[in-house]
């Protein structure tokens, strides 16, 4: 991309900024555990965002989900490897990005986190992102089980329900 010539002592014109590129994703959790696990009582997940943990909310009625909004960093060119995704929710290495949801629970009157899932997001598709990006209706839903195989709150690297991450139009 060539910059426009400027003469001496003229203010440099500053190029539009590329479009926003913001992808709205919802992590939704079923299959939810009880709510007491071992010594935490009032069992609660949440979305991480930075070192906080928002949206937290009790694992009641048949699924959970939290909201959120990713960046993509725009592509260095044509054939670029994997999407990089960018924002405060985001986590890990540019190429290995995943979201946390913290599971927390109360020990001894105080709320601790305990366990976190990791959803990854290096299985989004340049084609969902398409789909998304072309639909402000749309958005990025990986669904996740939350319990794990001995009856209490899933974590580390979950798999993602239904072949992986979808994209569903808000109101579904």
């Amino acid at each position: 991309m060539s910059r426009p010539s400027r003469r001496r002592g003229e203010a440099e014109t500053p190029l539009p900024a590329p479009e926003q590129q913001t992808l709205p994703f919802r992590i939704r959790i079923v299959g939810l555990p009880p709510a007491v696990c071992g010594p935490h009582e009032r069992v609660e997940a949440g979305v991480q965002r930075g070192e906080e943990i928002e949206q937290s909310q009790a694992p009641i009625g048949r699924a959970l989900e939290f909201s959120g909004e990713l960046r993509l960093k725009p592509a260095a060119g044509r054939g670029a490897a994997s999407p990089i995704f960018l924002g405060p929710y985001t986590h890990g290495p540019p190429t290995g990005r995943f979201l946390y949801i913290s599971w927390t629970g109360e020990v001894e009157g105080q709320r601790r986190m305990f366990r976190r899932m990791k959803i990854p997001l290096a299985t989004i598709s340049r084609d969902q992102i398409e789909r998304v990006r072309g639909d402000p209706r749309a958005r990025l839903v990986a669904t996740v089980h939350g319990t794990d195989r001995r009856g209490g709150p899933a974590c580390a690297t979950v798999p993602l329900e239904g072949g992986g991450w979808q994209v569903e139009q808000d109101g579904r």
